[in-house]
């Protein structure tokens, strides 16, 4: 019986004190970095051609560069995608397909300075959940 109690007590123990595989410190899926290159660069001149048609009359380029890094950064790529799909365009929200605002991420993931890829960025909230969006270092500035 104290066996039996000290078998049940120290797999408690096991299973609590580590993270299932693929699990990262807070519990979340094992994730890629923005980094890494998560999109096609042709994929992000698509972007930038819906964003001149569709979203340049209300927003500037420099504006979502500051914008993107301050909302978004250490955030998943699901959040700005799960975004745009809701709430734009501002006069039409929820108009733009799946594949429109993955081209709409890529093109801003450019603008801050992200690496294109081999791989297009996907369209698929779930798979864009496993991504981490990350910035370069600013350098300071000397003296």
């Amino acid at each position: 019986m104290i066996r039996v109690g000290w078998t049940l007590l120290l797999s408690a123990c096991m299973l609590t004190g580590h993270a299932k595989p693929g699990e990262g410190q807070t519990g979340t899926a094992s994730s890629r970095s923005t980094l890494a290159g998560v999109y096609l660069a042709q994929q992000a001149e698509k972007g930038q051609e819906l964003y001149a048609g569709r979203c340049r009359s209300c927003h500037t380029q420099a504006a979502h560069i500051v914008s993107f890094k301050s909302a978004w950064t250490g955030q998943s790529l699901a959040e700005p995608f799960q975004y745009l799909m809701d709430e734009m365009p501002k006069d039409n929200p929820g108009t733009l397909s799946a594949e429109e605002t993955a081209d709409l991420v890529a093109y801003f993931l450019r603008l801050i300075g992200m690496p294109a890829g081999t791989d297009s960025l996907s369209a698929d909230p779930e798979a864009l959940k496993s991504i981490q969006i990350d910035t370069l270092a600013t350098p300071s500035r000397p003296g």
